[in-house]
């Protein structure tokens, strides 16, 4: 059962983020529902509909981690502390982009291009491999990244783009480099399929370690 008062904190909750959503872009068309159910079961059938999902802490982020997705899903860490209007939002650094030549990272590099070209930011596609693996790999790696960045260079000709390959672990190594970054993009490998996406271990320790 929900706790008593629960539908009117509910309303506010929703009131105060359209508010918020008005004040930052006054002609957006904004909607606010409050949906019973759990957490995981609204998230999946929402997304059904829906271009990109947006979630803003770790309650939500480890209710929506073993769920089939299939749309894009935005995290916004420390949520609460961009609430305020009165607080500017970030507007710097580059759009750190997670490769490994999975058809998942190909999506990941896509969106990625997209939201630097948007922003007019720089992309950063990072390739982290062990440090066990052969030279010969590392280098096969290194040119199989360049390629694939390539592609989507020639599309988003306006965006400054570098790679790189990194020794080390990958949640460990991509959740130290999204510090630095606007937006840390990642492909789910988790249970890749037509229907959707299951997010896979690498994404689920970023998103819950990641700034």
């Amino acid at each position: 059962n929900a706790p008593a008062g629960w539908a009117t904190r509910a309303d506010t909750a929703v009131a105060d983020a359209i508010d918020l959503a008005h004040a930052e872009h006054p002609d957006l068309d904004v909607v606010g529902t409050v949906v019973r159910g759990t957490v995981s079961d609204v998230l999946a059938e929402r997304a059904k509909r829906a271009a990109r999902l947006v979630i803003a802490s770790h309650v939500v982020i480890g209710s929506a981690l073993g769920v089939r997705l299939p749309c894009p899903v935005l995290v916004v860490h420390d949520a609460r502390q961009w609430a305020s209007l009165g607080t500017a939002l970030p507007r710097s650094g580059p759009i750190l982009v997670g490769v490994n030549g999975s058809l998942a990272s190909h999506r990941a590099l896509r969106m990625g291009f997209g939201e630097a070209a948007a922003r007019q930011a720089p992309l950063e596609a990072v390739r982290v491999t062990s440090a066990a693996t052969p030279l010969n790999e590392r280098l096969d790696q290194a040119e199989q990244l360049g390629g694939d960045v390539d592609l989507w260079r020639a599309v988003f000709p306006g965006v400054r783009s570098d790679v790189q390959v990194v020794l080390g672990d990958p949640a460990a190594v991509l959740g130290k480099l999204s510090l630095g970054a606007l937006i840390t993009v990642i492909g789910a490998h988790g249970g890749d399929s037509v229907v959707g996406v299951r997010l896979g271990s690498v994404t689920q320790r970023v998103l819950l370690d990641a700034a």
